[in-house]
């Protein structure tokens, strides 16, 4: 059973949960590496909210709805505190195609796209990139076709460290060693492996990200993809 400040969110919370994860991941190393952002750029924080609110939109507007997975949130007081987003194996999250799909139809062109100068040159193409998530998580997960992908969890800045990732795990978790059900997810910093080792997470491998034509000297993005399996 979940902590009494953990909920479902649907589409009506779509801001908010936005709003969320962009404070959350403004300095991830993920997101960091996608943007690519000019040293020379003012407000930095502007674009990376502008390009993770984007990528965020994309990914969970129909996990919102309730139709491709579930996405739940904690709330401190009336604020929202953290979110996460989680995908069944019989669901496909969104990939390369999913977001040009999401940008035609409704979610608008990227900022990366209107605003250029504010991004790197390449970041069209790493976003591209995360493609490999999806080929990786079918060969990791095909001994275990029932499963569950932790697709995004991120809590607010000012909540940090205050146990509102821990309420989402705690959820998480109960769900699914009550279904007897791995759980898989990619970190993107050894410091977040070492977290998700602490939660039970065994790293199956580790991958680099890179998109083509890319000469630049952080070219290449390191991750790492584990498991955790369900306790008895």
């Amino acid at each position: 059973q979940g902590h009494p400040s953990v909920k479902l969110l649907g589409i009506a919370d779509e801001k908010e949960m936005v709003r969320t994860i962009a404070d959350a991941f403004v300095d991830d190393p993920m997101m960091r590496w996608f943007a690519s952002l000019p040293e020379s750029l003012p407000n930095q924080e502007v674009s990376m909210f502008s390009l993770i609110s984007w990528i965020t939109r994309g990914m969970n507007r129909k996990m919102l709805k309730q139709k491709t997975g579930a996405v739940f949130g904690v709330l401190e007081g009336t604020k929202l505190a953290g979110a996460m987003s989680v995908i069944p194996s019989s669901q496909e999250p969104v990939g390369k195609v999913g977001l040009m799909t999401y940008a035609i139809f409704g979610g608008g062109c990227p900022p990366y796209e209107i605003t250029k100068k504010n991004y790197g040159k390449y970041t069209a193409a790493r976003v591209d990139s995360i493609d490999i998530h999806r080929v990786k998580r079918i060969e990791h997960m095909k001994p275990y076709p029932g499963h569950i992908y932790l697709q995004q969890v991120g809590v607010r800045r000012e909540y940090q460290g205050k146990g509102v990732g821990g309420k989402l795990f705690q959820m998480l978790f109960a769900a699914a060693d009550s279904l007897q059900v791995p759980v898989y997810l990619e970190a993107d910093s050894e410091e977040n492996e070492s977290l998700y080792h602490h939660y039970g997470f065994k790293t199956v491998e580790t991958i680099i990200l890179e998109a083509d034509e890319d000469p630049s000297a952080d070219a290449k993005f390191k991750m790492w993809l584990m498991t955790r399996l369900p306790k008895c």
